[in-house]
């Protein structure tokens, strides 16, 4: 388990080139059960073009009742990447597990972000075969450069993979010169339930501004079901000639499946 650390007073002297700069990582040799909760990241400055993991855990946790959680971890202050290039994520979990593993991705707050020209940015990336919750999270105050999108929360999957759950999250403040979701559902997740999320406050100078966005099966023969409902998305502005767009359901590049998706009480 790593637990109740805080992560501060990283300093890169002169121009700084790729270096990738991992906060709290759980790599691929932890094959047990595992749990990430309670750590901080503090007031960082990052001057570097690679990418960054606030945190991070690519180990697979065994079958029911093995587990992954990762909850409560929160940046301090604020955090600013200072150079152009690569990405910076809040979460990144490329676990797998079985269908049977249980995922808990819970009450972190990857708040007050600033990245700069091509950088993107994902407050959250979950991708896991077990069955998953990614719930209360707060992802606010994200603010991108000229050309890098901000994704709120992306959920991805393994074919034949459990449910994941994505409820009561808020995802609110986001601007840069790039693409704005808030939370998108890709052509890899089988059953997905995304509900009660609160989305908003969302400007872009030239890109699109997507509050939901769920994406048909990319493989041909796969069927993913969704359910989107009670979620309150507001706010979205575009200045750059696209358009704002509430809820988004089907389609996706290279889109070959087929989705079967249910979308109820939805304000926006």
């Amino acid at each position: 388990s790593i637990q109740r650390n805080d992560f501060r007073g990283v300093t890169h002297t002169g121009t700084t080139g790729s270096i990738e700069v991992d906060c709290f990582f759980a790599n691929s040799a932890a094959a047990g059960s595992h749990t990430i909760a309670d750590n901080t990241i503090t007031n960082l400055n990052v001057n570097t073009s690679g990418s960054v993991f606030l945190v991070r855990d690519s180990g697979n946790p065994p079958a029911s009742p093995g587990f992954q959680s990762v909850t409560n971890n929160r940046i301090v202050g604020t955090f600013n990447k200072a150079q152009s290039g690569g990405q910076v994520i809040g979460l990144n979990s490329t676990a797998g597990g079985s269908a049977s593993t249980s995922f808990t991705q819970s009450n972190n707050n990857f708040s007050n972000v600033t990245v700069t020209g091509t950088t993107t940015g994902s407050c959250v990336m979950t991708q896991a075969f077990g069955v998953r919750t990614v719930e209360g999270n707060v992802c606010n105050n994200w603010v991108g450069g000229a050309g890098g999108g901000l994704t709120g929360i992306r959920l991805q999957g393994f074919t034949g993979g459990s449910a994941v759950t994505a409820k009561s999250n808020t995802i609110t403040n986001f601007s840069s010169g790039g693409t704005l979701i808030g939370i998108e559902v890709v052509g890899t997740a089988g059953t997905s339930i995304v509900r009660e999320n609160t989305i908003n406050t969302f400007s872009t100078t030239n890109g699109n501004a997507t509050g939901l966005i769920v994406l048909t099966q990319s493989l041909a023969g796969n069927t993913g079901d969704a359910t989107v409902t009670l979620n309150a998305i507001s706010g979205l502005s575009t200045t750059g000639g696209q358009s704002p767009v509430g809820i988004s359901l089907g389609s996706g590049a290279g889109a070959a499946g087929i989705l079967d998706v249910s979308a109820s009480q939805n304000v926006v």
